[in-house]
């Protein structure tokens, strides 16, 4: 959650202005310093100040000018002096929520405010539900920090989508799901098969990251059963909310890393279009981009509906001087087309009965080419890759209110996701086989939720939610490879679970504004548990237990303990088994041996077990002043049965001692038809050593199947500052800086010391961290951040080598057409300028011809880019 930062991103053009902050009881004083200024600064400042929410809408406040407001005093006492004598009132909206609006209107508020802080949504609609990512029951807290980003905070830092924003979180790392990613998956793992960007909070992979839409699933992309957020148009975000915290109490399985809710704007009124084009300096990854959004609203409901499409081309290793040793056609980002729809909106049965749905439509295609020789392109000796994604969701929901306060949602999603990959293989500059694979991921579920008071206590009201459902998913996994004479199957995955849950949750105010007391000014407990059966694999409770506790207005303690549960991926258990004959000089064997043959085994393991983790938090947020927030929270992640592959690079594997107990040296004949066995119904042993198979000079058997790890260990603190203030009547000045660290090592066979996992090559370094400051003032505004990822080690090989960290500095202007104007009114122009001192990647060992020779997983090689957006409200 993003607290006091002050962002005033109200501009003359907007439609409508959202100030949100976190809640505190409104009974409490506070100090203000707040000058008299526009209506639209006036009304954010006291927002951000106060620690409420407001909606106002623009055609309001337009021209008129609030009070100043200076002392300490209750915020419903200080939010009449603001208002006095301006023709605005406030009306109260909900427990900490108003809206304002001219003295005589009366607004029907259909739905809640959204609790997000910090933040100004310039066209934030009015029936924006409270959403509270982290916690069910409504207007509730949660005990984990909640990285909050709206729509135009991402814009204004110069993302033009949610995969470059993300990239940008300090809690997230790469870990390979992001376009730029090269190698097949050699650098530790990370296969990004269909270009796709996808959240990996705390580094334990996409497929321990929950990703949401409106709080619901949508059907997994791909095979790794991540959710490729990009696919989303910016354009029809509200905000993205982001817990780095165990949450399988509260949504399931997959919760272990945490949880993005992705929430979408449910209305718009009139049209919206922008124009973006962009590109890197040092050539390549030229970019268009052009959306559009528009809705109408009436009597009880509104529609949003907003488009997107991308282009932009591949960035090839000659454009780069750190991958000039490749062939020129060895591409490093690829090229991609990608069209994507969202369509949302909401309507009222009657006073009880709310009606409400989305859907989004996606359809991708990308393009690379991965040569096998430096000196030679793919086509004469190596891969062409052509992936195809194609992914939808309809959700349709029905919500009633009671007079008793409750409010029961039921609601179904119908989600699928289709990925198809060509890929042509060449040798000898002749087609020798084209491998088609085809993945159809399917989601059908159906939730029944509910939240409300149970009583009245004297710190407030008991709070429960409960709900229940079912969730059907399926991947059915199919690959061929078509050669001149014969067709291979290679793949066959065609299966799916049934899950059905149940959970709680309360929140027991122990102290609240009725009874609070010296040094407790409040302080909530809360408990939940989620009760999950996988058909045929296991059923698992999930508990979490949690704290909130304020000494002070301005000090508030939060921690929580649970556990989280992780059923493995169909990918993880039935991917194709493959034997494959390397030379040992691609592990790193120098002298007599570096041509000896080495068998290695790649694949799936039906033999997983579920993963398990107890996972913990604590965090302190402080506001020693008015618009000033500093947070810090501790985080710990016990792994037990964590599933992966386990060799992150083969380079070294066969000296690394952690890898001691996969590799077989000398293996016996025996030993090796027994092992090469499984995969003759697939592609059989594949010999890529350029000599014939011979047995008896097989140096080693490595096993790099996947499987569960004994143990592992993540954690690392999170740090979080923000300060905003006024500059003159009209400006503001908004400071945000982030920055996480983690530790974490891990135990591959239970016998075996902890070896890092974390501060090594394409894992997650210890340290990412982003900072910067946001000015504005009437029609202008100016950003500036730094974004920090420190190094790794490259301990594959002796002696360890350092790689160092990267630093990238970027820029983004913006400014807006006058409301007076004719032609430039509802105009803005933005330039954004990506890595102005165009940093570079440092170039690591490697030993095979199409290896990378840059940690691609933790640091980008496009270099300086630019790009220039055009929007316009019609």
């Amino acid at each position: 959650m993003i607290f006091g930062n002050g962002r005033n991103a109200l501009m003359a053009s907007c439609a409508i202005m959202c100030a949100t902050v976190s809640t505190p009881a409104l009974a409490q004083s506070k100090n203000f310093d707040i000058p008299a200024q526009s209506a639209q600064s006036g009304v954010t400042a006291f927002a951000r100040q106060a620690d409420v929410q407001i909606i106002a809408a623009r055609r309001d406040t337009k021209d008129k000018r609030t009070n100043a407001v200076r002392g300490t005093m209750t915020v419903e006492r200080a939010l009449d002096t603001l208002l006095e004598g301006t023709g605005l009132v406030a009306r109260r909206t909900g427990a900490q929520t108003f809206t304002v609006v001219t003295a005589g209107t009366v607004r029907t508020q259909t739905g809640n405010l959204s609790r997000t802080t910090g933040s100004v949504d310039a066209n934030a609609d009015e029936s924006a539900e409270i959403v509270v990512t982290g916690t069910h029951i409504r207007q509730g807290q949660t005990t984990s920090p909640v990285v909050t980003a709206r729509r135009e905070e991402i814009e204004k830092a110069g993302h033009s989508n949610l995969g470059d924003y993300i990239r940008d979180v300090p809690q997230n790392f790469t870990g390979g799901q992001n376009p730029g990613v090269l190698g097949g998956g050699s650098q530790g793992g990370s296969d990004n098969l269909a270009s796709t960007s996808t959240l990996n909070l705390r580094g334990l992979g996409p497929d321990a990251t929950l990703t949401l839409i409106n709080g619901h699933r949508v059907a997994y992309d791909g095979a790794l059963q991540g959710i490729d957020i990009s696919a989303i148009p910016l354009a029809a975000l509200d905000r993205i909310e982001i817990v780095a915290d165990g949450a399988s109490a509260l949504y399931g399985s997959d919760a272990v890393g945490g949880v993005a809710n992705v929430i979408l704007r449910r209305e718009y009124e009139g049209l919206w279009t922008s124009a973006r084009i962009g590109g890197t300096t040092a050539g390549g990854n030229f970019q268009q981009q052009y959306n559009a959004v528009t809705g109408a609203k009436w009597d009880g409901g509104a529609f949003m509906i907003a488009g997107d499409f991308n282009r932009s081309t591949a960035v090839m290793a000659d454009q780069r001087s750190f991958t000039r040793s490749r062939d020129p056609s060895t591409t490093l980002l690829p090229a991609q087309q990608q069209y994507s729809g969202v369509v949302s909106g909401h309507q009222t049965i009657t006073e009880q009965i709310q009606f409400k749905f989305d859907g989004q439509y996606s359809r991708r295609t990308s393009h690379a080419s991965s040569p096998l020789t430096v000196d030679a392109p793919a086509t004469t000796s190596g891969y062409l890759i052509d992936p195809r994604v194609e992914s939808y969701a309809f959700t349709p929901s029905v919500e009633f209110s009671m007079e008793n306060g409750w409010q029961i949602d039921l609601g179904g999603t119908y989600s699928r996701s289709i990925t198809d990959v060509t890929t042509q293989t060449f040798s000898a500059a002749a087609l020798a086989s084209v491998t088609h694979v085809n993945y159809d991921n399917r989601l059908r579920s159906v939730d029944l939720r509910g939240s409300g008071p149970l009583a009245h206590l004297p710190g407030g009201d008991l709070e429960l939610a409960v709900g229940a459902g079912y969730r059907h998913f399926s991947l059915d996994g199919q690959s061929q490879r078509r050669s001149t004479s014969t067709t291979t199957r290679l793949l066959n995955i065609d299966h799916n679970e049934k899950v059905f849950y149940t959970y709680g949750e309360l929140a027991i105010p122990i102290v609240g504004p009725e009874n609070r007391q010296s040094f407790i000014e409040s302080l909530q407990l809360s408990a939940a548990v989620r009760y999950e059966r996988y058909d045929g694999l296991a059923s698992v409770a999930s508990p979490k237990l949690g704290l909130i506790y304020r000494p002070t207005t301005n000090i508030v303690i939060k921690g929580g303990w649970g556990k989280s549960f992780k059923a493995p991926t169909f990918y993880q258990r039935y991917r194709v088994y493959q034997a494959l004959l390397l030379r040992a000089s691609t592990f790193g064997v120098t002298g007599a041996n570096a041509n000896l043959p080495v068998l290695y085994l790649a694949g799936g393991n039906p033999d997983l077990q579920p993963e398990r983790a107890n996972t913990w938090n604590i965090s302190v947020a402080v506001e020693p002043a008015p618009s000033l927030r500093i947070e810090a929270n501790y985080f710990n992640v016990r792994y037990k049965n964590r599933v992966v592959d386990p060799i992150t690079s083969i380079l070294g594997a066969l000296d690394n001692p952690i890898y001691s107990d996969l590799i077989v040296r000398n293996p016996s004949p025996e030993l090796q038809a027994a092992l090469i066995a499984p995969a003759a119904s697939a592609l059989g042993l594949q010999n890529v050593t350029g000599a014939p198979y011979d047995p008896a000079t097989v140096y080693a058997v490595v096993d790099a199947r996947s499987q569960n790890t004994a143990y592992q260990n993540i954690q690392g603190v999170d740090l979080n500052l923000k300060y905003g203030l006024s500059i003159g009547s009209e400006g503001n000045l908004d400071f945000t800086a982030a920055a996480s660290y983690i530790h974490s090592d891990r135990r591959l066979l239970a016998d075996q010391a902890t070896t890092p996992d974390a501060g090594v090559i394409f894992r997650p370094p210890h340290w990412r961290g982003r900072g910067g400051a946001t000015f504005e003032q009437n029609n202008i505004s100016i950003s500036g951040f730094v974004q920090y990822t420190g190094g790794v080690l490259d301990n594959r090989l002796s002696p360890d080598v350092r790689v160092g960290s990267f630093v990238s500095v970027d820029l983004t202007a913006r400014i807006s057409g006058s409301e007076s104007s004719r032609i430039f009114r509802g105009v803005d122009l933005t330039v954004s300028l990506a890595n102005l001192f165009n940093e570079k990647p440092d170039i690591i060992r490697s030993r095979s011809a199409n290896d990378p020779t840059y940690d691609s997983t933790n640091y980008s090689g496009l270099g300086r880019s630019i790009s220039l957006t055009l929007a316009k409200r019609w």
